[in-house]
């Protein structure tokens, strides 16, 4: 009989805290020379391990988050200029 000790169950990976520059840039839909860009403006936070660059997750979401537009329809804008001038 197997006990339950013995039964070896796939454990589930940890999500990563940081992304390689050409992973990062994968997640978010955008070229590895935009995140360089980001990076040395300063809009972008990224850690230095040796050579190498990683972007911590958190700092993609709050590029994200910072960087959220939302268009409004055309007759919303032209509602209220109508009512500024009146």
């Amino acid at each position: 009989m197997i006990q339950q000790s013995q039964i070896k169950t796939p454990e589930s990976p940890l999500p990563p805290l940081a992304l390689g520059i050409r992973e990062a840039a994968k997640s978010i839909c955008t070229s590895p020379s935009a995140l360089y860009a980001l990076m040395k403006s300063g809009r972008l936070a990224y850690v230095k391990i040796g050579k190498r660059r990683l972007i911590p997750v958190s700092a993609l979401e709050e590029l994200l988050q910072a960087n959220i537009h939302i268009d409004t329809p055309d007759a919303e804008i032209g509602d209220s200029a109508a009512k500024k001038r009146a």
